[in-house]
């Protein structure tokens, strides 16, 4: 565990790497910049005229109840699990890093080409873009990525894009990538650079996503960092050594993590203990989800009912009470993948961006460029570390004896996300079955 890390998570996703196939191979020589050079500067935040469809993400617009990032997220998520099996292992998805690297590609998608209509589908574009508008939708995104960082100094985000391109790649595509998504515009020159860049923006907590050279014309990365201090820190006092009982085999070893307070936030669903863990000034949250039975089919049933449809993991954070709760968390740390996302994306109905069908002419003039394939790799470590909480004292008077408190113990497979409670967007969720204790 890194000294000083607190729930800190490093998430990429390569077209999340989106990244494409020229079944040819005839590509013109490359014509962009240099690797590390910016070609298009980030844009200025587009004035309200244009943000409409984003208005809930600022300070005084309505309140977001549905988020594309995190309703689309949760079904990938769902459709992750279920691949990975029900008595399988651990699963990590970053819901913004998908979303972001996919709608970049949908970008790219050929005018009225299933494509792109099945990706804009698939991640829940219409939640903020009336009809498919397209404009609508990037200025959502546009907006999201500039309010998701944070101002907090006990939080830091990074929410990096960019797209990787050969000599066979639109100019207009990307323009558009960087007006919408600041995202940077790289020469492909082998899988080296793109390391290099992933290492960068995720502060060396991902060193290595691609083992060779894509075969291009181009790949689109997203890169997710997160790094924050609890509110109200857990004393390393109480930590104790503990078992953790995963799905088979035998109990191993932690450090079981101990906090017992009178205003931890909590909700109760009918299969889930849920536990709202903030950092620092309280807009983002780590969010531990504990079925109430044991065994792998608690957890599916867990995962379907937080995440079954578009509203329902934000209506469960909606349900949230300050309640006397006696909670038990390892320290823990999860490394997962890099993996492909596509047999999921496939089951949400993203299918013809995988096909040759001269589905991404707006990315390039070669009718033969398809997705090849969708990659992912997260990092979540989770300790101690945080802010000292300020001290209160107050007098309160009551007619009756309180509620006995309500015991979480995190001793076996569990959830934990990263969310925006601003936003109402998911930074991460994840399955957590195998830990490094």
């Amino acid at each position: 565990m890194i000294p000083g890390q607190l729930a800190a998570l490093a998430v990429v996703c390569v077209a999340a790497g989106v990244y494409y196939y020229n079944p040819t191979g005839l590509t013109k020589p490359a014509a962009t910049a240099p690797v590390g050079e910016n070609v298009l500067k980030a844009p200025p935040t587009p004035p309200a005229s244009v943000a409409g469809a984003s208005q809930g993400l600022r300070s005084g617009g309505p309140k977001m109840t549905k988020s594309p990032v995190t309703a689309a997220g949760g079904r990938l998520f769902r459709a992750a699990c279920a691949l990975e099996g029900e008595k399988g292992g651990n699963v990590v998805v970053s819901p913004l890093s998908v979303v972001v690297a996919m709608s970049m590609a949908a970008a790219g998608a050929t005018e009225d080409h299933a494509a792109g209509k099945e990706i804009r589908q698939a991640m829940e574009h219409a939640l903020v873009a009336e009809g498919g508008d397209e404009k609508a939708a990037h200025a959502y995104f546009t907006s999201l990525l500039t309010g998701i960082q944070s101002s907090d100094p006990k939080v830091e985000t990074i929410v990096a894009n960019s797209v990787w391109a050969k000599g066979d790649v639109l100019d207009s595509f990307k323009q558009v990538c960087s007006s919408a998504f600041h995202a940077q515009s790289l020469a492909l020159n082998g899988a080296g650079p793109i390391n290099d860049w992933v290492s960068t923006q995720t502060k060396g907590m991902i060193k290595k996503l691609l083992e060779k050279e894509p075969p291009g014309p181009a790949v689109l990365l997203n890169a997710v960092y997160f790094k924050g201090e609890w509110k109200h820190k857990f004393d390393p006092a109480n930590t104790a050594k503990a078992q953790f009982r995963g799905f088979g085999g035998s109990p191993k070893e932690c450090d079981m993590m101990k906090s017992d307070s009178k205003k931890t936030i909590y909700a109760e669903t009918p299969t889930s203990h849920v536990v709202v863990l903030p950092y620092g000034s309280g807009r983002f949250s780590g969010i531990v989800a504990l079925p109430k039975e044991e065994g792998p089919a608690a957890m599916s049933g867990a995962v379907g009912e937080l995440f079954a449809d578009a509203g329902s993991f934000s209506k469960v954070l909606e349900s949230q009470s300050s309640k006397h709760v006696i909670l038990s968390l390892p320290r823990f740390k999860v490394d997962y993948g890099p993996k492909s996302l596509k047999s999921a994306l496939e089951s949400m109905g993203v299918k013809s961006g995988f096909t040759q069908s001269q589905g991404f002419l707006r990315m390039t003039s070669d009718p033969s460029v398809y997705i090849e394939d969708v990659l992912h790799k997260a990092v979540i470590e989770v300790n101690e570390e945080g802010t000292e909480a300020a001290a209160a004292t107050a007098v309160v008077m009551t007619r009756s004896l309180p509620p006995p408190p309500v015991h979480v113990t995190v001793d076996r497979p569990f959830l934990f996300a990263v969310h925006d409670k601003e936003t109402d967007t998911l930074l991460c969720v994840s399955r957590v079955v195998d830990p490094e204790l």
